[in-house]
Parts: structure tokens; sequence; C-alpha cells
């Protein structure tokens, strides 16, 4: 197994690839456990974190996520490896609502655990890396034909845990599969097609250029491989458990709501120890996997020992994490993060009552005076454990652009006051303020606090997540709005969710601005 040092363990991303990585470093901590009960002293939890700015169209923070867990801790260590495998370990789920077949929709139980169970062609070492720095899984090698197109090799002994084999024509199956019935737009969205050459060797063709494009159409977290004969010819239940898979894991057992037991694939394909790379490592036996949804109590089974490996919540980073940022004994805490971002919009629907759609000095000068450094305090964070990005999406995504550091509003809030003249509000004004319930209570209350500290009365709209999502695209409820959102490692990801897709009225800032959705759209085809 490999060791994972801080500059690389730093961008793993919690959905897909830090999961399995994490679970294997997990193991290499461990001396085991029993179930449920844990008999092993190397606790681990992953965790990560983030804060952003804003720019013209609103983005404000930007916080990641991992396997699930909302908001998570910032440390990480070189970690040893064994050479012994480890009998058993326990890993709290975050989620119990997901199903672990192939081509399933994305949830967060699923794609915690999803890397061990079903493979793909590379695996990306780290979140928003290169296809330079991937490493090869089913695939032998990956050639670049051209900007757009790409020759696979697929190795030529592969076969799964029923003893099936894994060829070209299984290949291009599970990606109609995976970009039909499993709903992966994002895989989808950048492959315009799949040849055939012959057995092991298959032609990529991407949609167009773009930084990160490869990756996704070869690596994306959620795309699942499996030998087409077997799938048909599996019931729901074979599908289910004892899954036959060229993962190093496979699914022993799944009791809903309750439990999942993943075990090592008995004589895995890649006997090769140089070309195992992470997804084929077995450091475990067998992985017991209680749901443990309530963050309380999966940071209390860390530690007490009862499971070996959680993602965390940050409001329990003091119970693993010192104040210089060490990890307290008994305890390895590892960072991941960048795929999640909380933006904030304002209303430009200029046919509607807001009063910040025809007033740009309003919204320029609410910009400038929140703090985006205090909600990241505000939210749990320290500066060792989380960031302030400057866009949109995280500096973490292909595409980010270094300049986009140099145009964003920095926190002034003399320049904040001198503009509510502009804008006519020197005697105050009064905003719709429409976010989440569960929101982040202290960030919220730090947005709210600077916005009043330059004449901004805030009026707040919290509602459950259910009507959240009714209202936020109804432009006669508010004026700014904070929302959650998620990318892969493609920001332009967000850019699609944002503009205009899912939103009626011109994007999620109702800005009707029909050049930038072209600008979007050729940056998709072109890259």
């Amino acid at each position: 197994m490999k060791t994972l040092t801080r500059r690389n363990f730093l961008k793993y991303c919690g959905v897909g690839a830090a999961g399995i990585a994490a679970l294997s470093l997990a193991a290499c901590q461990s001396k085991g456990n029993e179930e449920p009960a844990n008999t092993g002293t190397g606790t681990n939890t992953g965790t990560g974190t983030g804060a952003g700015t804003g720019d013209n169209s609103g983005a404000l923070i930007q916080q990641g996520e991992v396997g699930g867990a909302s908001t998570n801790v910032d440390a990480s260590a070189t970690v040893e490896a064994t050479t012994e495998q480890v009998e058993k370990m326990g890993y709290g789920m975050a989620s119990s609502s997901f199903n672990l077949t192939c081509f399933s929709s994305p949830a967060g139980g699923r794609e915690q655990i999803l890397s061990m169970i079903w493979p793909r062609l590379i695996y990306l070492t780290s979140y928003g890396g290169t296809l330079e720095e991937s490493e090869m899984w089913l695939a032998k090698s990956v050639t670049k034909v051209d900007d757009v197109t790409y020759d696979v090799e697929l190795y030529d002994y592969i076969v799964d845990s029923q003893g099936n084999p894994i060829k070209a024509d299984d290949v291009i199956w599970s990606y109609e599969q995976a970009t039909t019935v499993g709903e992966m737009t994002e895989v989808g969205g950048v492959t315009k097609s799949v040849e055939k050459i012959d057995d092991t060797h298959l032609r990529f063709t991407l949609t167009g250029k773009g930084a990160g494009k490869v990756e996704v159409m070869l690596g994306f977290h959620r795309m699942t491989i499996c030998n087409k004969a077997w799938h048909e010819g599996a019931s729901d239940e074979g599908r289910r458990v004892n899954t036959a898979t060229a993962a190093a894991y496979y699914v022993k057992e799944f009791v809903t709501g309750s439990k999942v037991v993943i075990e090592a694939v008995d004589n895995y394909w890649q006997t090769d120890e140089a070309l195992k790379g992470i997804p084929g490592q077995q450091n475990v036996k067998t992985i017991y996997c209680p749901i443990i949804t309530e963050k309380p109590v999966r940071a209390a089974a860390l530690q007490n020992g009862e499971i070996d490996y959680g993602t965390v919540d940050i409001s329990a980073r003091e119970n693993f994490v010192n104040a210089d940022g060490s990890n307290k004994e008994g305890f390895r805490v590892m960072t991941t993060g960048g795929a999640t971002c909380l933006d904030l919009f304002m209303n430009m629907d200029t046919e509607s009552d807001s009063v910040v759609a025809n007033n740009l000095p309003l919204r320029q000068a609410m910009l400038y005076a929140i703090d985006r450094e205090s909600c990241l305090l505000a939210a749990g964070f320290d500066l060792n454990s989380g960031w302030v990005c400057y866009d949109i999406g995280t500096p973490l995504m292909a595409g980010f652009q270094e300049e986009w550091k140099e145009t964003w509003f920095p926190y002034d809030p003399d320049k904040a006051k001198s503009l509510m003249k502009d804008a006519g509000c020197e005697k105050g004004v009064k905003v719709r303020f429409h976010y989440t319930s569960g929101m982040n209570a202290g960030m919220v209350a730090v947005v709210t606090e600077c916005l009043a500290a330059i004449g901004v009365e805030v009026e707040p709209l919290a509602y459950d997540q259910a009507l959240y999502n009714t209202y936020k695209y109804d432009s006669s409820i508010w004026d700014i709005e904070l929302d959650n959102k998620g990318g892969y490692s493609l920001i332009d990801d967000l850019f699609n969710l944002f503009w205009p897709a899912g939103y009626t009225n011109g994007g999620c800032c109702f800005c009707k601005d029909q050049h930038f959705y072209d600008l979007i759209e050729k940056a998709a085809e072109t890259g």
C-alpha cells in the first residue's frame, strides 16, 4: 500500500475517491473490530472544509463535504501502511438512504464505499486531479490521440469475483447504462462516443476539449462497470448482495437502514502489487459498516472505539484534534474537501419587487460588507481547518483561474457604506434573506450583522428543505439567498447547475443574461 503525504491527501475528494483511500488507511492503523464492538486502537476521522467569497453573481461561502457529512474538520498526517491484512474493521456510514447496485442514482451512503465495490477505468487520486496524476484500474493505459480523442487499452485478464470477464463490449454497455438508467449526466455530458476497436481496445471521444473533462469521462467517481451478461441474468437480490464485481471488495450483506458488510474478493484479478494502486488494496478482510446517521452518535462511536473510521461534523473537531491542529493521541484525522459550496445569490429579476434587482451599487455594497473570514470562523472552522475561496467554485476545481483571486469583493465596510450612498440607501434598506432552517446559524448571523452594520436590515426567511426548494425558484419571495451547491472536479459543473438549468426565470439569480448563457455553452463545447 502507498504512503500518502499531507500534500497529496489534502486534495482527496470524499465522494468515491476519498472513500476507498480513507477506509484503506484506517485499516492500516486498526487492530480489527468485532460486530459491533471495536477492539482496535487506530480510530480515524475523515474530514474537509472551506469558505469562499462572492463575485458579481454573489458567491459567498464555499465549504468542503466528505462522505455525507455537512461540515468537517481539516487536518492530516503521513500515514504508514501495514503489510499484513487486518481481519475486521468498522466504518460508520452517515446515510441510510442508498442503493449499492450498479448504475443506481447517487446517494451519500452509496458514494462513501462505491469505489471499493465497483470499478471504473481509471482512479483519480485527488479531487480535481489530472489524467497524468491518476492510477490505471481496468484500463492498462490511456493514450491521447488529440484534444478530444483518447484510446483506452484494457488489461486482457480482468475477471470479476464470479469469474466473468470484462471486455470492451461490457465497458461500452456499462457507459450506456450509467448515462441513461443511472442518470450520470456528468459522464454523459462530456462523452460523445465510445467505440470498440477490439476486445481490449476502445476509443473515447469527448463532446469538446476542456480542463478536467477526460478525467470525468474515464474516472468519474460514480461510474460503475460490470459484466453485461451477469447483470442481465442476475436477480434483483443477486445484483444487491454477493455481487459479481471486478473491484477489490464485494457486498456480502446489506440490511437496509441498518448495516452493510463488504468483504475482500478472493483471488482478485490484479495480482501484480505494482499495478494495484489505491483501488486494488485489500488490507482489511471484512469491513462492517453500521449506519449511524446522527453526527454526535457517530463521533461518540469513534471516541468509544465502536468503529474505526467515520466522518464527523466540525462541532466534534476538538474531540479529535488539538488546538494547534495536531491529532489527539489514538486518532488520525485526515483532510478532504472542495466539492460543496455555500453561495449567496441576489435576485436580479427586474420585473419582481426585489429591492436589489435594479440597484447595482446596493448589490456591490452588500458584497463588500460581508466579512468572509468571520463567516468561516462562525461556522466552526479556523485558518487551519478552512479556507477562503475566490469564486463560485473552489480553487481545487479544475478550470479555476488564478486571476479570479484579483476580481472578488474583499471585506471593505467603508467602501460598502460609500456605495450605500450611491445606491440611494444611506438611510437604510430592508432585504428578505432566504435560507434553510438547518443552515449554519453562526454563519447566517455574521451575514446578518455585516449587512446591519451598513444599514441593511435583514428579514429572515428560514424554511425547511422542502419549502426552501420550492421558494428558491420564485423571484417574488426573496432578495438574497444562501444555497448549498455541489460539483465534481469541474468548475463548470457549478455554472451548469446555476445557469440556466432548473430555473424558469433566467437562472439562480433570475438575471436573464443570454450572452452569459451563450458563453457558458461555448465554454462547455470548446473548453
